[in-house]
C-alpha cells in the first residue's frame, strides 16, 4: 500500500534493452553451435530460488547443498509414511544416507502418496523446528519419481 518513486532515464532503459538483446544473441549462437542444454545452468541459491525448472534440473541437484541458503527441496526413497491424527501425512525420506522428515502433507494435494511408490521429490518446503525437518507450505509441490 506504499508508493515508491524510482528514477530512471530513457537512455538507461535503452541500455538495458540493448544488453538483453546481446545476451539473447549470444545464447542463440551457443544453441546453434550445439552446446548441451546442461551447460547453460548456473546453479546458485540466488539463481535457483524462483526457477520453475528446478525440480527437473540435473545441474541444480548436483550443485545444491543442504543449507538454508538453498531452496528447501528434498528427494529420496520413502522410508516411512504415517497418517497423522489431523489427517495430514508425515513421511521420512532418505537420499545419500541423509534423512529428511516432512510433516503436514495434504493427502488431497499429493494424491500420489496413497500409491505404492518408492521415490519422491518435494520442492518449496518450509523449514521446521530442526535440521532435516520440513513442513508443507502453500507453494510446496510433490512429485513421484
Amino acid at each position: 500500500q506504499k508508493e515508491y518513486e524510482v528514477h530512471f532515464g530513457e537512455q538507461e532503459c535503452l541500455n538495458l534493452l540493448d544488453d538483453a538483446r546481446k545476451s539473447l544473441d549470444e545464447l542463440n549462437e551457443l544453441i546453434q553451435k550445439g552446446m548441451p542444454y546442461e551447460n547453460f545452468a548456473q546453479p546458485s541459491p540466488e539463481n535457483c530460488k524462483f526457477c520453475i525448472y528446478r525440480p527437473g534440473c540435473k545441474s541444480y541437484w548436483e550443485k545444491r547443498q543442504d543449507t538454508d541458503e538453498w531452496p528447501a527441496d528434498v528427494r529420496g526413497a520413502i522410508k516411512e509414511k504415517k497418517i497423522l491424527g489431523n489427517g495430514s501425512i508425515r513421511i521420512v525420506i532418505e537420499h545419500d544416507g541423509k534423512k529428511a522428515v516432512i510433516r503436514g502433507l495434504s493427502p488431497e494435494r499429493h494424491i500420489f502418496l496413497s500409491e505404492e511408490i518408492n521415490t519422491v521429490m518435494f520442492c518449496n518446503l518450509g523449514h521446521d523446528s530442526a535440521d532435516g525437518f520440513f513442513v508443507e507450505r502453500p507453494l510446496t509441490a510433490g512429485y513421484k519419481l
